[in-house]
């Protein structure tokens, strides 16, 4: 399946080849809400690999999870990942997520309307 993805393209143009071979052959989640579980669960285990005191390759691989995780996600929701990623570099919105009160994310995250209790749990205890 990996075959004839260049190694060198850019890492989220590869990550959106790798995931469009991988739906042609069948494996794809079925929706955005399944997408944002698994993003979750890269989280949850760059919390773990961070409270073990892991050294930071392993924790970059699962930063490296997570992103790429989260560039499932924009496929499932039909958005461009390398688009969005690029967005915040030219507006004030850099300055806007890091201003951002966290404390709020659980209210965001439920009027996506994909959030269950789990999930929200999980928000509440990273923050």
């Amino acid at each position: 399946m990996l075959d004839g993805v260049a190694l060198g393209l850019p890492a989220l143009l590869r990550a959106e080849k790798l995931l469009k071979r991988a739906a042609r052959t069948g494996f794809e989640w079925p929706d955005a809400a399944a997408a944002f579980v698994k993003v979750a669960e890269e989280l949850e285990e760059i919390k773990q690999e961070i409270e073990m005191d892991s050294d930071r390759e392993r924790i970059g691989d699962e930063i490296g999870d997570l992103l790429f995780a989260g560039a499932a996600l924009a496929r499932s929701l039909g958005i461009d990942p390398r688009r969005r990623c690029a967005a915040p570099t030219r507006s004030s919105s850099a300055a806007s997520v890091a201003s951002s009160n966290w404390s709020s994310a659980p209210r965001r995250w439920s009027s996506f309307g994909i959030a269950g209790s789990r999930l929200k749990n999980w928000i509440n205890n990273m923050l």
